[in-house]
């Protein structure tokens, strides 16, 4: 499951939910998006690659610290389904 939720591993859905987000969100949205992405950068949760070509692209992909917090994130997912189930409601 949060294997899902990180989708930074697979450059081509990021690429993917971007272009979503372009076309059903605004630019208030993909600011958040990068900012977000730009203090993970910082904090060495996930590496940029920018290729320098027209139109822009930027890949980003999870640092082996950023792999490391996956099972921790695991566990939080899984307890969210926990309170899911033994509540019988959204979180």
């Amino acid at each position: 499951m949060a294997r899902e939720a990180l989708a930074l591993e697979n450059p081509v859905l990021v690429r993917t939910c971007i272009q979503v987000l372009t076309v059903i969100g605004d630019e208030d949205d993909l600011a958040a998006i990068e900012t977000l992405l730009r203090q993970m950068e910082r904090d060495g949760v996930v590496h940029r690659l920018v290729h320098h070509q027209v139109p822009p692209k930027v890949e980003y992909s999870l640092t082996d610290w950023g792999q490391a917090l996956c099972p921790a994130l695991d566990a939080l997912l899984k307890w969210v389904d926990l309170k899911k189930t033994l509540m019988g409601g959204d979180v």
